[in-house]
């Protein structure tokens, strides 16, 4: 950090201060270093605990040149207009790095993003997890056992060796750790997370690779059912309960659109729900980081559907252009969903649910607790609208109706609030 401190940066040649970058990439405890673009010139921008701070700022021309520089080094295409991601060794000594490299062009100019991933040959990473069992270990934590599997990678328990702090390791197939496509998404679900630094969404505190090739991330450990498994069980919630625990989604998406990270697949699945109904959200394997000093991989086009249909937005659905609005649709079928039982629209298909999603009206809300609030009904229409525009316009303007929905909750309980 002296060095950089210490230096005239905008006095260095582009090739000297890429160098120079990549090695405090590499330093321990540095969690990204980025090239962030503005009218007013590049801040230099690098984090240790995930949060950034601006250490320097450099003319337009003397940064795009060094982004540019790396860019060549990386074999990025500096001709393409969108966002690439690739992989690019780096020996410190003893200590051999891959780094990860972002380049997104932006109005203001070269958007350059660099994370270090320690290589097979870093003394930290030595496991090959389709073999991994109890007793075995990765990099420096200790495999205590398996909590489950999905379509993406496995879900190990583990312990910090020397801090004894549990926590959960995420491990891309092995199957799968060759399609750069995956890979790609399995990384921005570690960038994407440990960005916004909410209570309500799961950390993720580092990530790496196997010797095996595959990627891993290591994520706080949530002890908790997911949403979807409460709903199944219990079935509807109660009005006032319902309202808690959207609020608490709405906190955690609001946090999470403020650093410019959209869900794309927020459902009860991705919800963890705890004893006092708090909420981490999890399963960032296919948002989308649209502002600020964090990058990701572009792995969909104009047209690509990325979703879940019983909670995808209109516009999601048809493969339009989306934004942080589709977070809030989706919010308002979870609300459907907790106060009815079921989802505002279901079908047999697929893709008879995203059409119902583009054209069908909003179903009328009927709770086996009674009449549903005018004020909560309201709520629910203006997040399902069929437009973004007809929608609330954040995450926070969501908030304001909820709180207001919870005062009256609180001072009179829900079922005298009904209207007459």
């Amino acid at each position: 950090m002296d060095v950089v401190e210490g230096t005239s940066l905008a006095s260095l040649k582009p090739n000297d201060l890429g160098d120079l970058l990549l090695w405090l990439a590499c330093q321990p405890n540095r969690t990204f270093v980025a090239l962030d673009p503005s009218a007013a010139g590049h801040r230099i921008v690098t984090s240790a605990v995930g949060t950034g701070n601006t250490i320097s700022t450099l003319p337009v021309a003397v940064a795009d040149a060094t982004a540019a520089r790396i860019a060549l080094i990386s074999q990025i295409d500096l001709a393409a207009a969108s966002e690439q991601v690739r992989r690019v060794p780096i020996n410190l000594g003893a200590r051999t790095f891959e780094v990860l490299v972002t380049l997104r062009p932006t109005p203001d100019g070269l958007f350059l993003e660099l994370r270090a991933i320690p290589r097979a040959s870093d003394p930290a990473v030595v496991a090959d997890t389709d073999q991994t069992t109890a007793h075995d270990r990765i990099g420096i934590y200790n495999v205590l056992g398996e909590i489950g599997r999905g379509a993406m990678g496995i879900v190990y328990r583990a312990e910090h060796e020397a801090l004894k702090k549990p926590v959960a390791i995420k491990v891309l197939h092995k199957a799968l750790a060759s399609d750069p496509i995956i890979a790609a998404r399995f990384e921005r679900e570690g960038l994407a997370a440990s960005r916004p630094r909410h209570p309500g969404i799961v950390d993720v505190t580092d990530f790496g690779r196997l010797s095996s090739g595959q990627s891993f991330l290591v994520m706080e450990l949530v002890e908790g059912e997911t949403l979807d498994v409460v709903l199944h069980e219990t079935g509807a919630f109660q009005p006032d309960r319902s309202v808690r625990i959207v609020r608490e989604i709405a906190a955690a998406l609001a946090a999470a659109h403020a650093v410019g990270v959209i869900h794309r697949d927020l459902k009860p699945a991705n919800i963890f729900i705890l004893d006092d109904d708090r909420v981490k959200i999890g399963d960032f394997g296919v948002a989308k980081i649209i502002s600020g000093p964090v990058g990701t991989p572009r792995d969909t086009m104009l047209g690509a559907i990325v979703g879940t249909p019983h909670y995808m937005a209109p516009e999601q659905a048809e493969g339009a252009p989306v934004d942080h609005r589709i977070d809030i649709y989706a919010l308002g079928c979870i609300f459907y969903e907790l106060l009815t039982g079921h989802v505002p629209f279901d079908a047999e298909t697929p893709m008879s649910v995203m059409s119902l999603q583009m054209t069908a009206p909003i179903p009328p809300l009927s709770s086996p607790f009674g009449p549903i609030p005018v004020l909560i009904d309201h709520i629910v229409r203006r997040s399902l609208a069929k437009s973004p525009g007809d929608r609330y316009p954040s995450a926070a303007a969501l908030i304001v109706e909820l709180d207001k929905v919870l005062a009256i909750v609180t001072r009179l309980g829900w079922r005298r609030w009904l209207s007459s």
